[in-house]
């Protein structure tokens, strides 16, 4: 058994039963462009960036390269083929990217496997989608850095992959951390592991997580609708309202669409111009039209 998993061992009893809140990282896969744009600035030469704006330069040429490497490892989810050309070599983007794309690509590609060293920096990453990665490619569990797992990340592991669950934590059980998650961390579960519904106190999460919460759930598993009371939110704004409808349509009939803002309106009809006899259109601008136009949906 590896150094790292001896290494965990010790700490494993503490970590399952600790209440501490630990941040979760729910949807990572849905929106990469969260890592990049707040340190974005117009490039000048060094000469005349004022005292302390280097660091802030760097800062942002790191972001980029970051989002640039994020682009690639999810190219190469479906496109392995493109391994090793220019702007794909898998070194440069494991320096550049951050190791959570990189889980996502090994779930697809595990033939891209880091370096043992790579892994080992992981140690106090508490916000890596373990369970998932272990679930699709059980051979990486040796490089699981337990400590570092997330309440969040152990109830995902012992749904997706039970027995690697038992094997590490065989005195552990997931009912006793159900307490601990935050409403965030409840819309992670669920939408991640939908059969969770089946052991939670439904009413009690739906509580916890709020109208909002459930509109981001049934967006990734709207078989949970069962679970939820649609007149909570059926003529109340809510940003999420966007996030559902991009991917579930069919639940239009549920949203007061005079409610919505208009950028909603427009990420809904670049998706979805089916819809556009729902909305109120004067209220689009000419930038908004073009943007749809230049989609190929002329409203």
């Amino acid at each position: 058994m590896s150094q790292i998993v001896e290494e965990a061992k010790k700490r494993r009893a503490a970590v399952f039963s600790s209440s501490k809140k630990r941040p979760s990282h729910s949807g990572i896969d849905r929106d990469p462009a969260v890592i990049s744009a707040h340190l974005r600035r117009n490039r000048l030469p060094a000469r005349f960036l004022l005292p302390g704006e280097q660091n802030t330069r760097n800062a942002s040429d790191r972001e980029d390269k970051m989002k640039d490497a994020w682009d690639k490892l999810k190219d190469l989810q479906e496109h392995p083929e493109l391994a090793g050309t220019p702007g794909y070599e898998p070194e440069t983007l494991r320096e550049e990217g951050d190791p959570i794309p990189w889980f996502l690509l090994l779930m697809k590609q595990p033939h891209f496997a880091p370096p043992r060293s790579w892994w080992f920096e992981l140690y106090n990453r508490c916000d890596l989608p373990w369970a998932r990665l272990l679930f699709e490619q059980p051979q990486f569990e040796e490089y699981c850095h337990w400590e570092a797992l997330s309440r969040l990340e152990l109830v995902k592991l012992s749904f997706l992959a039970p027995e690697i669950f038992r094997r590490n934590f065989p005195q552990g059980r997931r009912h006793d951390l159900y307490a601990f998650l935050t409403p965030l961390e409840l819309k992670g579960l669920l939408s991640d592991v939908p059969q969770a519904a089946e052991e939670l106190d439904m009413e009690e999460v739906g509580e916890k997580i709020g109208p909002d919460g459930w509109l981001f759930v049934l967006a990734y598993q709207p078989q949970l609708e069962k679970y939820f009371d649609w007149p909570t939110v059926e003529k109340r704004p809510s940003n999420y309202w966007e996030c559902l409808l991009r991917r579930q349509p069919q639940f239009a009939d549920h949203c007061d669409f005079s409610l919505l803002g208009r950028w909603q309106i427009v990420r809904i009809l670049t998706k979805h111009p089916q819809l556009a006899d729902r909305c109120d259109l004067s209220r689009l601008t000419p930038d908004d039209r073009k943007k749809l136009e230049e989609k190929g949906i002329v409203i």
